[in-house]
C-alpha cells in the first residue's frame, strides 16, 4: 500500500518570489505548525532557514522533526 511518509512544507518558489509577509527564516513555520496540528507525520521545515540556532531551536522544541538547507550552503558551501 502506498502512502505518505512525511511532509515538506514548501511553496517551491525558489524563495526569490516570496508572498508579502513571508519574511525571515523559516517563513513557512506557521503553515507548518498548522499542518503538524492535523496529521501525525513528521514535517519537515524550510523556507529561508540561515542559522544553526534556528535549527536547533525547530528541532529541541519539537516545531518540526526535520530540517532542508540551501539557503545556507548555497550562501556559504564551505561554512
Amino acid at each position: 500500500m502506498l502512502g505518505v511518509d512525511l511532509i515538506d512544507v514548501s511553496l517551491g518558489n525558489g524563495g526569490w518570489r516570496r508572498p508579502e509577509g513571508h519574511q525571515g527564516e523559516d517563513y513557512l513555520l506557521p503553515d507548518a505548525t498548522l499542518l503538524k496540528s492535523y496529521v501525525n507525520l513528521p514535517i519537515i521545515g524550510v523556507s529561508g532557514i540561515e542559522t544553526d540556532a534556528f535549527i536547533d531551536d525547530l528541532i529541541a522544541n519539537n516545531k518540526v522533526a526535520f530540517v532542508a538547507l540551501v539557503r545556507a550552503i548555497l550562501s556559504d558551501p564551505c561554512g
